[in-house]
C-alpha cells in the first residue's frame, strides 16, 4: 500500500472549532453569570469582549449547567431579504432583521406538540405511536355512521355476509383504521397547503406593525408560558454592528417579566464594546452642521461620547471578559498549536502570525487547514514537491484571511497572482537592463580612452588651479591666457582629448604657462610642470589612468554579473530586500517593496510576501498535482507560465525540472514559444545540441517574431551555450548573419564568438542573407573570428566559409591572421583585399610583386588582380614594378587590354624601362595610344600604320611617340603607298607637332610628295618640305600656295632654288609689293623681277609699283623712263624717285622734269618752278645733278651748302 493510501486511513488530530471550556480561563466568568441566574434582580446580562476571547466557551458552560432553563440564539447571519419599494413600515431595517430571525428561532425552537396554541404549524416526524391511535379513532367513526346510517346491513347484504353479523362492523372498524393509517403514511409531509385562514405559516410583518416583536408578541408570551425556558442566550448578535437592537430586546425583556409570566425570564448577550460607538452619531443638535462654531462643536462631541459610553442602560450586568490571547502572546498559542515534531514552521512566520491574528478560532481552523493541505499536498510523490511546512502554513492563513483570493488562484486571477506576474516582469526588464549595461561596460573596456574622458575634467581643474595660485600669488585675476612651449592656444583646448594626449606624450617634463591678466594688465606669469600638476592632482599619468579605468569596467562588470545572477533566481521577497536594483526594474522610481502593497489586499499578506513565507510555490498550496512533474519549480513553471501562455525566459530551471516539464509538455511543445526560458535551452544545448528536441526550440526561434527575437538577445545575454546555438541556428535560420551583424546589444568579443559557432555549421543549401551589415562585419572582424584563425578547421569547412564570404562580398585586410586551410579557400576565390601582406603571402613568399611574377606562381591571383588592376598599382611603392620582364610585357598587355587608359597608362608607366612592345600589332588596340604616348615601341612605319589603322590619324599620343623620336624610320621593302600615308598622316598633325618637326619626320622618310596631296597650311612647312626635298619644287607648289598667306609663299620663295626660274607677272600676280618688300626673297628673285619691270608694272598697283621703285632706287637700277614717269605719284621718300630720276636727267624735258618734281611733294616741288623761297634739299650726288639740270632750265640760280643739305636760291623770274 502507498504511503498516501496509509496517509488516508491516519488520523490527522484535527481541532474542534467548538468552543471548549477552560476552568482556570473562563471559570471566574461562569460563577459570576451562574449567581446573577439564581437571584431574581437581574434581567439582563452582557458578557463583553473582543471575538475570540472566550465568550461562547462561557455560555456554553452556563448552558451546560440549565440545559433545561435556556435557550440560544445565534446570529452569525441573516437571511437576505429583497426590500419591497413600496413598503412604509420599516421592516428591511437591520434591527427589524434580527427581531425576525430571533423570532424565528425561538418559535421554532420548541416541539409543536407543547405548543398546541400556536399559530404556526411545523412538519414533524411521522409517529406511529401517534397516529395509529387517531386511525382507530377514525375506524370506530366509520364503523359507527356505517352502523346508523344503514349502511352495514346493506353492504352486508350486498356482499352477502349476512350472518357475519358483528363481525362485519369488526371488519369495517379495521379497513377503516389501517386506510387511514395507509393513507397519513403516504401524504405525511407531502400535502402542501399553500395558505390557509387557520394562521400564518411564515414570520412576515403585516403592513400595520412596526416590528416583529410587536406583531409576535403574544407568540412570545406563549413560548415563555408552555416552556420551562427563562434564560436566553444571544450570541453574534454584534456582527450586525446594530447597537438599537439592545432598545428593543430590553423591552422585550422588560414585558416578559410581568406577573403574568410565573418566572423572570432572563437575557444573556454575548457582544463586543465597540458596538456602541454607533450610539451618538446622529440625533437633534448632535449631527453638527456647517454653521457649528468651536464650543458648540466640542459640547456636541463630549454629549456624542457620553452617549457611547453609557451602555449600562442597556444591561443590569455588564461582565467583561479579559482576552487570555492577543498580538503579544498569541505566540505561544500558536506554538502549542504546531506542537510536534513533525512540523518545522519557521518562528519568524509565528512571530508574524502572532501580530496579525490573535483569534483562537482562526489559528486552529488554520491550524486544522494546514494538516488536511498537508496531508493530501506533500505526501506521495508530493513530498518531492520540496514544499516546506513554512510555506504551506503561510498559504493556509493566507486562504483564511483572504478566502475570494485564495480561490482565485486556481484560475490565476488573484492578488498573489497579479503580484508574481508583476514581479516576474520586473525581473525581465532587469535582465534586459543589466544585460545592456554589461554590453556597454564590455565595450568600454575594449575602447578605453582614459584621457579623452578626463580631458573635459583636467581641463576645467587646470583653470581653477590656475586661479587659485594667482589669488595666493595676490594677483586679481579676470582673464587667463594660456601658452604652451611660447604659443598661446584657445582656452577651450585645454578640455579636448587632442591636447591632452600630446601634452602627456611628450618624454620631458613638459610644461604649461598661464598668463594671468586683470582688466587687461598683465599681472604675471604661472608655469604648472607635468611634475607640479602630478602632485596637485594626483597621479598623472596615462597609463596609470588606463590601468584605473580597466579596473572599474572589471569591476562594474563582476558587479552586474552578480546582478543578473542575483535577478534570475530572484523571488519577490528577494527584490524587496534589494531596492538598489530599483535602478534597473521598470517602477517609476519605486522600490518593490511598494510595488507589492499596492498589490496585496491587507498588511498581514504584504508581510507573509516580504518575509518570503509566500513565494513563487503559493499556487502549489492550493491543490494536489498530479502527472509526471514532480519538481517545485517545474510545477510552479507549468502552471504559471505553460498552462497560462505567459512565457518566462529567466524562470530558474534545474536539469531534473526541464526534464519534468518536457515529460508533461511533451517534446512536440517545444516549439511552443511559452516554452522560451534560458535554462531550459541551456540543458537542451548542453545534453544535445543537434537532438531533435533542441532543434524544435531552434527552429521555433528562427522565426524571429517577437517573443523570439526577444528570447535570442536574452539567450545570447545570459544563457551558458549561446555558441552552441548559434551554431544549430546556422542550420535552420537564413538570417542568423545578418541578425549577429545588425544587432546592437552584443559587444565584439561575443558578437565574434557567435558567429565563429555559425561559420562552423553553415548548410549550402541556406539561401543565408548576406547584405551590407554582413559584409561590413566580415570585413572589420574576420581577425576575431576563430573559425577563420584556428588551424583545426578542415577543408569542408573552410570551403564553406569561403562561400558565405563570397556570398556577402567580403574580402579580409590581411591573409595573416587566418589558417592554411581557411587562406587556400579565400585565395582561390580571391576574398582578400590587395595589398603588399597578402600578395606576398599568395606569391609564396616571393616580394616580388610584379604581374609575371604573379602569373607564374599562382594564376588565379594574377586573374584576381588584373579584375582589380587599379588598386594593384596604387598598392605598389617606389621601385617596384607592374611588369618586370620585357619579355612578359606584351602578353600582359593583353591580358590588361580590356581596362580604360588611365589604368593601361598607370601600368605601363609601372612597368620596368625594358617594357618595349616592338610591334604594335601583338598589342590590344586599348594600349597603342598608352604605348605610343608612354615611347614604350620603337617609331617605325610598322608601328605608325598599326597605329593608324585604329585611330586613322596621328592624334596626341602618337605626336608624343614622334616628337620623342624625331623619325619615323622606314626599311626599303617598305611600299611607297604606305610611306607617303604616313607622311601625309605626320604632315596632317599640324596641331600637335611643328611643321619643322613634320618636316624632318617627312624629310627623313626617303620620299617626294606631289604637290596636289599636300595639306595646305600657313606656316613654314611647305619651305622646309623644300628644304627637305620631301616636295617637288616648282610653279605647281606655287599654285598650291597660292591658298595659304604671303608669309607661307614668302618663306616658300626664300627656300626655292627653282623660283627665279619660273618667275612670271602671272604667277607672282598682287605678291609683288610683298616679294619686293620681302627681307628674305633672295636678291636673284629680286633682281628677276627688275629686270622685267616694265612687264610686271603694266598692271600692278600703286603699292606695287612703289615697292618696286623702291628696290630699284635701293640697288640703283636703272629702270625705262617710260617706267620712271609712272612713278613720282608712288615713289616715297621722294629722294628714291630722284635717284630713280637720275639716270635720264638729260633726256628729260623741262616739262617731264618740272611734271615729275611738282608730284613729289615738298621741297622737290617747290623746285618745278623759279620763284622767291629757298627751299634746302639733302647734299647727295642725285640732288646736286639735278639742280645743276634746273640750273640749266633757268630755274635754279645757285646753291650753296647749309649744315647736311644745300640751300637753293632760284631765279626770281
Amino acid at each position: 500500500m502507498s504511503h498516501q493510501s496509509e496517509a488516508t486511513q491516519e488520523l490527522l488530530g484535527l481541532s474542534a472549532l467548538t468552543p471548549a471550556f477552560n476552568e482556570d480561563d473562563h471559570g471566574v466568568y461562569v460563577r459570576e453569570i451562574q449567581s446573577a441566574l439564581d437571584g431574581n434582580q437581574i434581567r439582563n446580562i452582557a458578557l463583553s469582549g473582543n471575538y475570540g476571547v472566550g465568550k461562547s466557551s462561557i455560555l456554553k458552560r452556563i448552558v451546560a449547567l440549565n440545559p433545561e432553563k435556556i435557550v440560544e440564539i445565534s446570529l452569525s447571519a441573516l437571511s437576505p431579504v429583497v426590500p419591497d419599494a413600496n413598503s412604509q413600515n420599516g421592516a428591511y431595517s437591520t434591527t427589524n432583521q434580527i427581531q425576525q430571525e430571533i423570532v424565528k428561532q425561538l418559535l421554532y425552537r420548541e416541539k409543536p406538540s407543547k405548543t398546541p396554541g400556536s399559530r404556526f404549524r411545523r412538519i414533524q416526524q411521522f409517529q406511529p405511536s401517534v397516529e395509529i391511535p387517531g386511525a382507530m379513532l377514525v375506524g370506530v367513526i366509520i364503523s359507527l355512521g356505517l352502523l346508523l346510517s344503514g349502511w352495514s346491513a346493506k353492504i352486508a347484504l350486498g356482499l352477502d355476509v349476512t350472518p357475519w353479523g358483528p363481525q362485519l362492523h369488526l371488519a369495517i372498524f379495521a379497513a377503516g383504521s389501517v386506510f387511514t393509517y395507509a393513507a397519513r403514511s403516504l401524504v405525511y409531509g407531502r400535502l402542501n397547503i399553500k395558505q390557509l385562514s387557520a394562521g400564518p405559516a411564515t414570520v412576515t410583518l403585516d403592513e400595520q406593525s412596526r416590528s416583529y416583536f410587536d406583531q409576535y408578541l403574544d407568540e412570545i408570551f406563549y413560548f415563555f408560558e408552555v416552556s420551562e425556558v427563562s434564560v436566553v442566550v444571544f450570541e453574534d448578535i454584534d456582527r450586525f454592528d446594530d447597537p438599537h437592537i439592545f432598545e428593543t430586546l430590553r423591552a422585550l425583556n422588560t414585558l416578559l417579566n410581568t406577573p403574568a409570566v410565573n418566572q423572570p425570564v432572563r437575557f444573556i448577550y454575548a457582544m463586543k464594546d465597540s458596538i456602541f460607538e454607533r450610539l451618538g452619531e446622529s440625533g437633534p443638535g448632535l449631527a453638527g452642521g456647517e454653521h457649528e462654531d468651536e464650543q458648540e462643536a466640542e459640547s456636541n462631541q463630549a454629549h456624542r461620547e457620553a452617549l457611547r459610553a453609557n451602555r449600562t442602560k442597556f444591561f443590569d450586568l455588564v461582565i467583561p471578559v479579559v482576552p487570555f490571547i492577543t498580538h503579544h502572546n498569541a505566540k505561544n498559542v500558536v506554538v502549542q498549536l504546531l506542537a510536534g515534531p513533525e512540523f518545522d514552521v519557521d518562528e519568524d512566520l509565528i512571530d508574524l502570525v502572532s501580530r496579525h491574528v490573535p483569534d483562537m478560532r482562526l489559528l486552529k481552523n488554520v491550524r486544522n487547514e494546514f494538516l488536511v493541505f498537508r496531508n493530501r499536498i506533500l505526501s506521495g510523490a508530493g513530498a518531492q514537491l520540496r514544499i516546506t511546512d513554512t510555506e504551506l502554513f503561510a498559504m493556509m492563513l493566507y486562504k483564511a484571511t483572504h478566502l475570494t483570493d485564495f480561490e482565485n488562484i486556481r484560475l490565476g486571477g488573484s492578488a498573489l497572482d497579479k503580484l508574481y506576474r508583476k514581479a516576474r516582469g520586473l525581473i525581465s526588464d532587469g535582465m534586459r537592463a543589466v544585460a545592456r549595461e554589461s554590453t556597454a561596460a564590455s565595450r568600454r573596456l575594449s575602447t578605453i580612452d582614459s584621457i579623452a574622458d578626463r580631458s573635459g575634467k583636467l581641463g576645467q581643474d587646470l583653470k581653477l588651479h590656475a586661479q587659485r595660485v594667482a589669488r595666493a600669488n595676490s594677483w586679481p585675476v579676470d582673464q587667463l591666457q594660456f601658452l604652451q612651449d611660447g604659443v598661446n592656444f584657445p582656452d577651450e583646448d585645454l578640455e579636448k582629448a587632442a591636447f591632452w594626449h600630446g601634452f602627456l606624450s611628450r618624454q620631458d617634463d613638459p610644461s604649461i604657462e598661464a598668463r594671468v591678466f586683470y582688466r587687461g594688465s598683465l599681472r604675471g606669469t604661472l608655469t604648472f610642470l607635468m611634475s607640479d600638476l602630478n602632485e596637485s592632482f594626483g597621479p598623472f599619468s596615462a597609463e596609470q589612468w588606463k590601468e584605473d579605468d580597466r579596473a572599474a569596467c572589471l569591476a562594474q562588470l563582476a558587479a552586474l554579473d552578480r546582478d543578473s545572477h542575483f535577478l534570475r533566481g530572484a523571488d519577490v521577497h528577494d527584490l524587496c530586500k534589494r531596492p538598489d536594483l530599483s535602478k534597473y526594474l521598470a517602477t517609476k522610481g519605486e522600490d518593490v517593496a511598494s510595488v507589492a502593497r499596492k498589490f496585496l489586499p491587507s498588511t498581514l499578506a504584504f508581510e507573509l510576501v516580504r518575509a518570503g513565507h509566500i513565494n513563487r510555490n503559493f499556487a502549489l498550496c492550493t491543490a494536489i498535482f498530479h502527472g509526471t512533474r514532480v519538481t517545485s519549480a517545474a510545477t510552479n513553471f507549468m502552471v504559471h507560465h505553460v498552462q497560462r501562455g505567459r512565457p518566462d525566459i529567466y524562470f530558474q530551471l534545474a536539469a531534473d525540472d526541464v526534464e519534468a516539464i518536457i515529460r508533461e509538455a511533451g517534446e512536440s511543445s517545444l516549439s511552443d514559444p511559452t516554452l522560451y526560458n534560458i535554462c531550459l535551452l541551456d540543458h537542451l544545448l548542453s545534453v544535445d545540441a543537434q537532438s531533435a528536441n533542441a532543434l524544435r526550440m531552434i527552429t521555433s526561434m528562427a522565426t524571429m517574431e517577437s517573443s523570439a527575437a526577444s528570447f535570442m538577445q536574452a539567450y545570447i545575454s545570459n544563457g551558458k551555450r549561446p555558441a552552441e546555438l548559434f551554431g544549430q541556428l546556422a542550420n535552420v535560420y537564413e538570417g542568423v548573419f545578418s541578425y549577429l551583424a545588425s544587432s546592437s546589444e552584443l559587444d565584439d568579443r561575443l558578437r565574434a564568438e557567435l558567429c565563429s559557432a555559425a561559420l562552423l555549421n553553415l548548410d549550402e543549401n541556406i539561401d543565408y542573407t548576406a547584405d551590407a551589415h554582413v559584409r561590413r562585419y566580415l570585413n572589420e572582424a574576420y581577425s576575431y573570428i576563430s573559425s577563420l584563425t584556428e588551424q583545426a578547421v578542415d577543408s569542408s569547412t573552410a570551403r564553406k566559409i569561403a562561400w558565405l564570404f563570397s556570398k556577402a562580398q567580403a574580402k579580409v585586410g590581411l591573409l595573416e591572421p587566418l589558417s592554411a586551410e581557411v587562406t587556400k579557400k579565400f585565395v582561390a576565390l580571391s576574398l582578400y583585399e590587395i595589398n603588399h601582406a597578402n600578395l606576398t603571402i599568395v606569391n609564396d613568399g616571393n616580394p616580388d610583386l610584379a604581374l609575371d611574377s604573379l602569373s607564374s606562381s599562382n594564376g588565379a591571383a594574377y586573374k584576381y588582380v588584373l579584375r582589380n588592376l587599379p588598386v594593384y598599382l596604387s598598392m605598389l611603392q617606389e621601385g617596384e614594378y607592374s611588369v618586370s620582364s620585357a619579355d612578359a610585357f606584351p602578353s600582359v598587355l593583353l591580358d590588361a587590354g580590356h581596362w580604360e587608359q588611365k589604368v593601361l597608362r598607370h601600368l605601363v608607366q609601372r612597368a620596368s624601362k625594358d617594357c618595349i612592345v616592338e610591334d604594335l600589332s601583338i598589342a590590344p588596340p586599348g594600349s597603342l595610344p598608352v604605348l605610343v604616348s608612354e615611347v614604350r615601341c620603337p617609331a617605325t612605319l610598322r608601328n605608325v600604320l598599326t597605329y593608324l589603322k585604329h585611330f586613322t590619324e596621328v592624334d596626341d599620343h602618337l605626336a608624343v611617340l614622334l616628337t620623342a623620336t624625331g623619325a619615323i624610320s622606314v626599311d626599303t621593302e617598305d611600299d611607297v603607298e604606305d610611306i607617303e600615308r604616313a607622311a601625309l598622316a605626320v604632315l596632317r598633325a599640324r596641331d600637335l607637332m611643328p611643321a619643322k618637326l613634320r618636316a624632318t619626320i617627312v624629310g627623313g622618310m626617303d620620299i617626294v610628295l606631289s604637290s596636289d596631296e599636300l595639306p595646305i597650311e600657313n606656316g613654314e612647312l611647305f619651305s622646309l618640305l623644300v628644304k627637305h626635298r620631301a616636295v617637288e619644287d616648282g610653279v605647281e607648289l606655287y599654285r598650291v600656295l597660292a591658298q595659304a598667306d604671303w608669309r607661307t609663299r614668302e618663306l616658300y620663295i626664300a627656300q626655292s632654288r627653282v623660283f627665279a626660274d619660273y618667275l612670271d607677272p602671272d604667277i607672282v600676280g598682287g605678291d609683288l609689293r610683298d616679294l619686293m618688300r620681302s627681307k628674305i626673297v633672295s636678291f636673284k628673285v629680286k633682281n628677276a623681277v627688275i629686270a622685267r619691270a616694265d612687264e610686271f608694272s603694266q598692271d600692278a598697283h600703286a603699292d606695287s609699283l612703289s615697292a618696286v621703285a623702291s628696290y630699284a632706287a635701293t640697288v640703283r637700277a636703272t629702270l625705262s623712263l617710260d617706267l620712271v614717269l609712272k612713278l613720282p605719284s608712288v615713289t616715297r621718300p621722294s629722294e628714291e624717285f630722284v635717284v630713280l630720276m637720275a639716270p635720264h636727267l638729260n633726256a628729260m624735258t623741262q616739262h617731264q622734269i618740272t611734271g615729275a618734281l611738282a608730284q613729289l611733294g615738298w621741297p622737290y616741288a617747290a623746285l618745278s618752278a623759279v620763284g622767291k623761297d629757298n627751299p634746302v634739299v639733302a647734299n647727295t650726288p642725285d640732288n646736286l645733278a639735278l639742280l645743276a639740270r634746273l640750273q640749266q632750265l633757268n630755274i635754279v640760280s645757285t646753291w650753296k651748302p647749309l649744315g647736311d643739305g644745300v640751300k637753293v636760291f632760284k631765279k626770281r623770274k
